[in-house]
This record gives C-alpha cells, structure tokens and sequence, in this order.
C-alpha cells in the first residue's frame, strides 16, 4: 500500500513520475531558488531552471569559493523578496532545498555545512552529480537536514530582522 504522503502526487492514472514533483503547492513552491514560480492557473511550475538566479545566488558567495548556510539564508530572503507571498511553513520547507543539498554534496567546516560554488553550479546549475561525487559514508538522515534547514531559516530571520 502506498504511503500517505504520495497520494497527492498521484496522476488520473493512479502512477507517479518525477515530473509530478513539480505539482505546485506540496513540495513545489513560489520562491524556488533556481526555478521560476507556477504561472497563475497552472497546477505544474515550470522544471527548468532560471540560469539567472543560478548566477545571482553564486554571487552571494562570501568568499567566491563556496556557499555557506548563511548565503544559502540570503538567497532564500532573495527568492522570496522578488516572489508572492508564501506562508511562514513554506518558508520552513523551502529552506530543506539547500539543506538536502548541502548535507548530500557539501561538507563540514567548523560549526556549518557550507557547499563548494562548483558543486552548487552542478546539481542547482544543471541538474547534475558533481564532477567526482563520491557517496558519503555516513549516512544523512531527516534529523541531519533538519538541523541545517532550521539553521537556515533561523540565519534567514535573523537578518530580515536587520542582523548580519
């Protein structure tokens, strides 16, 4: 029996593909980072990615060679500044995009994941592995992308609130 949680991903059909991730208003959500926001009307946004705001969210990178988590809060501030209006839980969700993200091809460095701008350009640029990509040997759990996301968004409020 399927879960739950697939049953609004499911087409008349009764199946699933990738492309019905893409259904806006359960993962998919206006101020994606890399992706522009469901047309008035349609039910699917648009799955290519905006090489714009690829190139604007590599710009925020504080040294040029990666992106931290707090670069990763400013481009959530930005996406959702230049967006409708999306609920505070939304907001919540939308900071799991660079949390997976970073948690699955970043690394640690002190107290924060941060992910290399070649690596960003890769999966959020083009929808690819980076270019030597080994799996980690530790496993990444819900637990691991939940803390950084909530970093993230805590980062996010913070200077919303006019902090750093």
């Amino acid at each position: 029996m399927l879960s739950q949680a697939t049953l609004p991903f499911l087409n008349e059909a009764g199946t699933f593909d990738l492309h019905d991730l893409a259904k806006h208003g359960i993962i998919e959500h206006d101020a994606s980072l890399v992706h522009d926001d469901v047309a008035p009307g349609q039910v699917f946004a648009s799955v290519i990615t905006n090489q714009t705001k690829v190139a604007a969210i590599a710009a925020l990178s504080s040294d040029g060679k990666v992106l931290t988590e707090h670069d990763f809060a400013r481009a959530r501030l930005a996406a959702e500044a230049q967006a409708r209006p999306i609920s505070q839980e939304m907001q919540a969700n939308a900071a799991g995009e660079p949390a997976l993200v970073i948690n699955v091809f970043g690394r640690k460095v002190g107290d924060e994941m941060v992910l290399d701008l070649e690596a960003f350009k890769s999966v959020f640029g083009q929808n690819r592995f980076p270019k030597g990509f080994v799996r980690k040997a530790q496993v990444i759990t819900g637990q691991d992308i939940g803390a950084v996301a909530s970093r993230i968004f805590a980062d996010k409020q913070e200077i919303a609130a006019g902090g750093a």
